[in-house]
């Protein structure tokens, strides 16, 4: 006959409470970071909803050429990438790079602005 082991863990009285600590102060800078990247993915989504308003109302009102819509439009779209590209956990550094260059290309960004955003990531 097989003798059974206990597996279950055993937490000693004397055990020291800053392991707790440590672990307790671990999960809340954990839970910070969540709060900061819902926060972040809130500011962004507003961002992008924005742009889709914008482009909206400008094809509602009919107040531009069907050509300087689908301008309009392409340059909407380049943000909104820009946009999504920040927006994962790990920014896409290329992705990011190669966004604020077509910007930059199509006079949205100055040269300025594109540089200081490529020395910052």
């Amino acid at each position: 006959m097989e003798e059974q082991t206990d597996t279950t863990v055993m937490i000693e009285a004397d055990a020291p409470a800053t392991i707790f600590e440590d672990i307790s102060l671990a999960i809340d800078n954990w839970l910070e970071k969540i709060s900061h990247l819902e926060e972040r993915q809130n500011q962004l989504g507003g961002l992008q909803e924005k742009v889709y308003k914008s482009l909206k109302r400008v094809k509602e009102n009919g107040s531009v050429s069907a050509y300087d819509y689908d301008h309009l439009r392409q340059i909407g779209n380049i943000w909104i990438d820009l946009i999504n590209s920040f927006s994962t956990a790990r920014r896409n550094k290329r992705l990011i790079v190669k966004n604020l260059l077509r910007l930059y290309d199509s006079g949205e960004i100055s040269i300025g602005l594109f540089i200081e955003a490529v020395v910052q990531l």
